[in-house]
């Protein structure tokens, strides 16, 4: 009925790869000091979700977690 079933992560089942949307990541060039590429997409992905949710139902989501 489009309510929320997970109470906190311990009971939301995590996508599998194959459910997994495609995740597009640039590299830039910059002059500031080198970092790891590793987790360069992590930071953005909750500000991209919960924008996401604004977008399909008009409500504003600021805070952890998502309910």
């Amino acid at each position: 009925n489009g309510q929320v079933v997970q109470s906190n992560y311990h009971d939301y089942r995590m996508l599998a790869i194959t459910q997994t949307p495609e995740i597009d990541v640039f590299l830039v060039d910059s002059e500031d000091q080198p970092m790891g590429l590793g987790e360069t997409a992590y930071p953005p992905t909750m500000p991209a979700t919960v924008s996401a949710i604004h977008d399909a139902t008009g409500r504003r989501t600021r805070e952890l977690p998502v309910y």
